[in-house]
């Protein structure tokens, strides 16, 4: 009987989300006797939990009167498991595959260890923060006056890299590979504590 795999997230696993929800702005005339319109601006940052990475987004607007909005992603906020956790996590688990005589299994992981490092290369170097920016503004003259409002949403594809913790990597490797845990008592690393500031 196979053993129930953990809800842990895997390497490449992909999810939606919404990264920024309703920001907004909202302008108004000063009224009578001035006269005088107003503006508005709002703005917003996102960056991913860490081990996930940015791929694309997505604006929604829900409302736009006499507004802009801009919205991209930023060098920043790229937290991803390190190489030597990577090295670690696939030796020992490769070292489990062939004591459980695993040949194929181990091959395979192989192949996608060097997958693994070259990816995380390419996202330590990556945008990873979504920064977004509206500005609306009153318009019309003192006669006819007219507000301005955005309200837009934004969602983003995030792909999994992998978190800073080798021994998340190590479980998963394990139970995608039906390799016993049992077999990686006591090599597993201990959980990193970090200091209070």
């Amino acid at each position: 009987m196979k053993a129930k795999k953990s809800d842990l997230p895997r390497w490449g696993d992909h999810v939606t989300v919404t990264a920024i929800s309703h920001l907004g702005c909202e302008a108004n005339w000063a009224g009578f006797p001035q006269c005088t319109p107003g503006s508005g601006n709002g703005s917003a940052i996102y960056q991913p939990i860490p081990g996930w990475g940015i791929l694309q987004t997505k604006v929604i607007t829900h409302t736009s009167v006499n507004a802009s909005q801009a919205v991209s992603v930023i060098a920043a906020g790229g937290h991803f498991i390190s190489r030597v956790d990577i090295d670690m996590a696939y030796s020992l688990v490769i070292d489990i595959a062939y004591k459980e005589g695993k040949d194929d299994v181990a091959l395979n992981l192989k192949q996608q260890w060097s997958k693994h490092v070259r990816e995380v290369y390419e996202w330590e170097s990556n945008k990873n923060t979504i920064q977004a920016v509206v500005h609306c503004e009153a318009h019309g003259d003192c006669a006819n006056q007219m507000g301005g409002s955005i309200n837009i949403s934004v969602e983003a594809d995030l792909i999994y890299i992998g978190e800073p913790n080798a021994g998340i990597l190590i479980r998963t490797l394990l139970e995608d590979n039906d390799l016993e845990k049992s077999n990686a008592l006591g090599r597993l690393p201990r959980p990193r504590v970090e200091a209070n500031a």
